[in-house]
């Protein structure tokens, strides 16, 4: 179906003069020959609000079931426009299925509609348009005579917005229920004076608690509208209509492509080479592939006889970042190298700016062989934490213990979300995880992550604090492939990655939106 700037149907029903299923003489084998009349019309009232027209599109195709059939798409009959595009009549020619034989009982839109009754999920549309993909209508008829018409009654419900705005780039409408998530994905639409006109499909729903995101970018800045709805009972077509709506982002939101990696000093499976950059060049690409903004890395030395040079400074360097390191302990010291250090740190993009920063120590204690540490980065709109916890299961439970206390002490409540990364030393069933999962939410898969060459157990994660600010993860992997890299050898362990939509306030939030009147569709 596609959708014109006419005249808006009130009341759309398609009617099928199913021409075939009178003769009913005729061989099977003639009578799937022939044409079936398919007519829009009928159900147009007077006054009705002036919108859009529906007629025939290229492609269109329509399932046909027979009285006694069951309604499954292999017993079906499929028709395909043959004559009529862009006219509300036009007639369908049998493609395949079962030949029909008798009257017509059953008859949906799309064909695929048979198979698949719920409206997408996810629709696509420029403005003034709505997803033909998301149109549901039917017609089931139980007695099933030859004489009757065949009438198409719509499935589906219509939501109508207008928006105006500023410049802004409309991206996204997505109405949210407890249970239900519909959204609609618009291109090329920049709001101004001038209104536009959006439409998402939805199916019949009755919610208590709704919302309506709107998402739009403006320069480098990405904004959201967030409204809300409730006790709200969305009816078969019906077609709702909101009052226009000034674009105004209540959030403004940004993507973190956020990553951490147990680097092995950059020198796993290489010789020893105090001068050697090791697999710096190569991680540098392996992370540029995956489009990673800011990570956290374990395993890192600096000036001392192992690696005679900053590591973390020479990585980010080639990343284009700025960086922060934290000291676990001196290592690899002598009268040439009377700085020698050992520990983790923070690598990120130059647009993040850091607001404060601290590290968390846990010294070594009974066989631990090393002190750990845990680096805390507070950034404008979000905190990141990385750590290496201790190899034993009592120290490395009394450091997550003591992380989880100090950052929920200081940003537990607050608006910025909490994400921690690190070499947990810990399986997801170990002591150490389930004491962090009370208080953490894990945002990466609980895949084997050591060691790379052939990984048996899930020791690297990215987690995040509940109770703090607002995000959502739209993505999330072990990364145990590359194009520009060998993971395999590179360290004895595979990275993780969370792609991470993270939100913060740009005025008063949580303002409702007027119910929308309906009207017959």
């Amino acid at each position: 179906m596609q959708l014109f700037e006419k005249t808006f149907i009130a009341s759309l029903i398609l009617l099928c003069a199913a021409g075939c299923t009178k003769e009913k003489n005729n061989s099977d084998k003639e009578a799937h020959k022939k044409l079936i009349e398919v007519s829009l019309g009928g159900g147009m009232q007077e006054n009705t609000v002036t919108g859009t027209d529906i007629v025939w599109q290229k492609g269109d195709r329509i399932a046909i079931m027979q009285d006694g059939n069951s309604a499954e798409m292999e017993k079906a009959s499929i028709y395909e426009i043959a004559e009529g595009i862009g006219k509300k009549q036009g007639k369908f020619r049998y493609v395949n299925g079962a030949i029909p034989s008798g009257p017509i009982s059953k008859v949906f839109y799309p064909a695929a509609a048979l198979q698949t009754p719920d409206v997408p999920c996810i629709q696509h549309a420029a403005p003034g348009h709505y997803d033909s993909k998301a149109l549901r209508f039917s017609y089931r008829n139980g007695t099933g005579t030859t004489d009757d018409p065949i009438i198409l009654k719509n499935d589906a419900c219509l939501f109508s917005f207008v928006l105006t705005g500023k410049g802004e780039k409309i991206s996204e409408i997505t109405f949210s229920s407890q249970k239900d998530k519909y959204t609609l994905e618009v291109s090329d639409a920049i709001l101004s004076d001038k209104p536009l006109t959006f439409f998402l499909i939805l199916p019949p729903l009755e919610t208590d608690r709704n919302s309506i995101h709107f998402k739009a970018q403006t320069g480098e800045q990405m904004t959201e509208m967030k409204k809300e709805l409730s006790n709200l009972s969305i009816k078969t077509g019906q077609q709702y209509q909101f009052q226009p709506l000034n674009y105004h982002g209540n959030r403004a939101y940004s993507d973190l492509n956020l990553a951490f990696y147990n680097v092995a000093v950059f020198s796993k499976n290489l010789p020893d080479n105090p001068k050697s950059e090791g697999h710096i060049p190569a991680i540098a690409s392996m992370m540029k592939e995956k489009k990673i903004d800011a990570m956290m890395l374990a395993e890192l030395d600096k000036n001392n006889k192992r690696h005679d040079y900053d590591q973390l400074e020479a990585f980010a360097s080639k990343m284009g970042w700025n960086h922060q390191f934290a000291k676990a302990f001196n290592y690899g010291g002598d009268l040439a190298h009377w700085h020698p250090e050992y520990g983790i740190g923070a690598a990120y993009d130059k647009k993040y700016k850091v607001m404060d920063s601290f590290t968390l120590k846990f010294p070594k204690y009974g066989q631990e062989r090393e002190d750990r540490v845990c680096l805390v980065m507070e950034y404008e709109h979000f905190i990141l934490a990385g750590t290496h916890l201790p190899l034993y299961g009592e120290n490395s439970l009394e450091a997550a213990k003591k992380i989880t206390a100090e950052l929920k002490s200081r940003y537990g409540g607050k608006d910025k979300p909490v994400f921690l990364c690190g070499d947990m030393n810990a399986k997801p069933q170990d002591p150490t995880l389930l004491e962090l999962k009370k208080t953490w939410i894990a945002l990466t898969p609980e895949k084997f992550t050591c060691p790379a060459t052939n990984p048996t157990k899930c020791l690297d994660y990215i987690l995040a604090l509940k109770d703090t600010g607002l995000y959502e993860v739209t993505f999330s992997e072990v990364c145990d492939d590359f194009r520009n890299g060998d993971v395999r050898k590179t360290s004895d362990h595979l990275p993780v990655k969370a792609v991470i939509r993270y939100f913060w306030a740009t005025s008063e939030q949580g303002n409702s939106l007027e119910a929308p009147t309906g009207e017959p569709w």
